[in-house]
């Protein structure tokens, strides 16, 4: 059974609430990639353009998910240049220097 966060998470997005995931966010760096992903699976695009550009998008964590986020959305034919673009950007991404310990 999923917990309340994932529930609250879920809801946020198909409400297309993009004032509150900005507050979540900026503010607390809240479940980031739980968001992405529930924003590409309600299609909202919107929020999921926010998620992306946002300093936590540049977390080397994050960087195979957005490439598969990418390519997911190219699969569905969903803005077929949000995901060119996403993936041009990933593809840019120095590996070394952002894997520092």
């Amino acid at each position: 059974m999923r917990n309340f966060t994932e529930k609250f998470l879920e809801s946020t997005i198909v409400y297309n609430d993009l004032s509150f995931v900005k507050q979540l966010v900026l503010d607390y760096s809240f479940e980031y990639i739980t968001l992405i992903n529930n924003a590409v699976k309600f299609n909202n695009l919107e929020i999921l353009k926010f998620l992306l550009t946002q300093p936590q998008a540049k977390n080397t964590l994050l960087l195979n998910k957005l490439l598969k986020i990418a390519k997911d959305l190219e699969h569905k034919k969903i803005e077929t240049t949000l995901s060119l673009k996403i993936a041009d950007n990933l593809n840019k991404v120095n590996f070394s220097l952002s894997s520092k310990h």
